[in-house]
């Protein structure tokens, strides 16, 4: 695969074009050295500067005999501002620029309008208009003398199609692009329309058809020396290694996709390569990047530009057809204002001859008339900041949308990573976990963990903070147990939680900022048949009811979190071993229920009164246990907020 030209090597271009320009004395090649520039900053992704050159060479060119020129600059004004997803002042670029070349009647230039505001329209999600204007395209472009435009044209008309799943016509009119490009000898468009081609086929799910036409533009693309749709390339053949079940293909060739786009900034090609990534990552289980590319797919999706661009979009178009009548209208404006002189000549007579009662009558209508007119202003000002509030309403409603989605998407992803409880009661069948987020992701998570036929190990987490930065560290967590217990085999609780500590501290590089976020663990390891139980804790202790002696004994946890600042050497979590009867129950929570506002006086929980809750519900099945928990909190909280998240294991041996 070709890259790009160095960027030192294109900015002596940029150099040598600007003192060329500096000494170029005639105005029509001055204007054509601009043109190269402006093309030059655009090929590498520099549009603001590309936007500035083109805004020089229009000042320079506006109202000189180098109309054609003029209009170029316009056209490549919005093409800039196309690749960057800003469709509305796309479009308005390129409606300027049509109506030089009408005026000029250069039918090859109108036919490059009419194929961009087709593009345009695609990209605006209005593919009837777009076809429309391509294919007025079609019919001005003069057929014997710009082959390469109908390569474009068919190419384009094919993509509206494939957008709305007509992969049937699409490939009709890109095998007439590609039949052009094989008549003319064009690698470029060869290239292109294999790899179009091969986008028609990754949707019609025909991976391996689609890996051939794909191989085919990238060894063309390769012997050309240019670095067109490269990204899409490498996006193509991910979508291709996902289909063909190589995610780690898929993924290598994403990564690459994306370092070219991110460069370019193309929010089209970032938007698609984002979810492809996100959707790769969750079918991995790599929960983390799952949802770190699908916020980034989530932040491309209907941007601020597009929504603007949809609001300007009709005011153009109505703007470039008033325009076309604009001569017309102003002959009619000078007709209506000789009428209005003429009636304002008559009553001016008129009023010269009203007697003083006459006079007041005016003055009255006068008075009412600026009321009148005082009341309309007021109105218009009160529409107007209406219309804006509601505009505002709107955008909030959008943005309050795609926030939900997000935290939706979040919360799939979260409980894809937590355990099925039917999973856990083949372990152990008499538990409970009660676990209720304060919002719809939580801080909160628990971990399972069966290393045989009768060990197994388990955790409640608390991590800090709750809702979406509370998750992400659920997230961090998770992967990291999972590392320590199934990767490196570690399953001796203390030596877990100190991994733990220091794969957190390492995960939010916590040696080199001033982050204090971690989270408290209980975690213990246990066996079912012997009744041997090792237990360790991050600032959350164990409860143990003995079925023996009726009494709930409580197992210390260290005073220390996981992860954060705290990093002393030689500190190591301790590792409890005890000994367990039959019916012994075991509790391990967060501080969720016990900190939770409520009752009559609207105050906290506090342990002891959990600790007194809990041991009155020793009767009870474990399955009942967890209902009635649920209910006790629902009557506690009343109709205060829940403050944070709730999670209670509960086993019984």
């Amino acid at each position: 695969m070709c890259c790009r030209t160095p960027l030192k090597g294109q900015v002596a271009y940029r150099d040598s074009l600007r003192k060329v320009f500096k000494g170029e004395q005639n105005p029509d090649k001055k204007s054509h050295l601009l043109l190269n520039i402006c093309a030059n900053y655009a090929t590498n992704s520099l549009f603001d500067s590309a936007r500035m050159v083109a805004d020089e060479g229009i000042r320079m060119t506006e109202g000189t005999s180098f109309q054609g020129t003029y209009a170029s600059f316009f056209y490549d004004k919005g093409v800039t501002y196309l690749m960057q997803g800003i469709n509305g002042l796309a479009l308005e670029n390129i409606l300027k620029n049509l109506k030089i070349q009408e005026r000029i009647h250069d039918s090859s230039s109108i036919a490059s309008a009419y194929n961009m505001i087709g593009i345009i329209y695609q990209r605006m999600k209005e593919p009837d208009k777009a076809v429309v204007a391509l294919r007025k395209g079609i019919q001005l472009a003069p057929s014997s003398e710009h082959v390469e435009q109908f390569m474009d044209y068919f190419g384009n008309i094919a993509s509206v199609f494939m957008e709305q799943g007509q992969y049937d016509s699409a490939l009709v009119n890109l095998n007439k692009s590609l039949q052009l490009s094989l008549t003319h000898h064009s690698k470029k468009k060869t290239a292109i329309s294999y790899q179009n081609i091969g986008d028609v086929l990754i949707r019609q799910k025909k991976f391996k058809e689609a890996l051939v036409y794909t191989k085919r533009s990238i060894a063309l693309t390769e012997e050309s020396g240019e670095n067109y749709g490269t990204a899409q390339l490498y996006m193509n053949m991910g979508l291709i290694s996902r289909g063909l079940k190589d995610n780690k293909k898929a993924l290598e060739f994403m990564d690459k996709a994306l370092k070219i786009e991110e460069e370019g900034r193309s929010i089209d090609e970032l938007r698609q390569i984002y979810e492809a990534l996100a959707d790769i990552c969750q079918e991995e289980h790599d929960f983390t990047n799952a949802y770190k590319y699908h916020l980034l797919f989530t932040q491309f999706k209907d941007s601020i530009f597009n929504r603007e661009n949809l609001n300007t979009l009709s005011d153009l178009k109505a703007a470039y057809e008033i325009d076309k009548r604009e001569e017309e209208m102003k002959r009619k404006e000078k007709d209506e204002m000789l009428i209005q002189n003429a009636e304002e000549h008559r009553q001016a007579l008129i009023y010269r001859g009203l007697s003083a009662g006459g006079v007041m009558v005016g003055i009255l209508a006068l008075f009412l008339y600026r009321s009148y007119r005082t009341k309309k202003k007021a109105n218009t000002v009160i529409t107007v900041q209406r219309a804006e509030i509601e505009l505002k309403n709107e955008t909030l409603s959008q943005v309050h949308k795609e926030i939900s989605d997000s935290i939706q998407y979040a919360q799939r992803i979260q409980q894809a990573i937590l355990p099925p409880m039917e999973m856990i009661r083949k372990s152990l069948p008499s538990s409970f976990i009660y676990f209720q987020p304060k919002d719809v992701v939580s801080g909160d998570f628990y971990f399972f963990h069966r290393l045989n036929e009768e060990e197994m190990i388990l955790a409640a987490c608390d991590c800090t903070g709750h809702g979406v930065p509370g998750a992400f560290m659920s997230m961090i967590g998770s992967e990291q147990l999972s590392k320590i217990i199934s990767d490196r085999k570690v399953t001796r609780p203390g030596d877990i939680m100190n991994d733990l500590h220091n794969g957190v501290r390492k995960r939010l590089r916590q040696d080199t900022n001033d982050s204090r976020d971690g989270m408290d663990v209980a975690l213990l390891k246990l066996n079912t048949r012997t009744g041997n139980l090792e237990f360790s804790g991050a600032n959350r202790p164990l409860w143990i009811y003995r079925s023996e002696t009726k009494a709930l004994e409580e197992i210390k946890a260290d005073k220390r979190p996981i992860g954060g600042l705290e990093h002393r050497l030689g500190m190591t979590f301790t590792n409890h071993e005890l000994r367990l009867a039959k019916g012994d129950r075991l509790y391990m929570f967060s501080d969720g229920f016990a900190d939770q506002f409520g009752g009559e006086k609207s105050k906290k929980m506090m342990i002891r009164n959990f600790r007194k809750l809990l041991l009155g519900l020793m009767h009870l099945p474990m399955e009942e246990q967890e209902h009635t928990l649920r209910r006790k909190f629902a009557a506690w909280k009343g109709k205060l907020e829940q403050i944070d998240d709730v999670l209670i294991v509960g086993i019984q041996l």
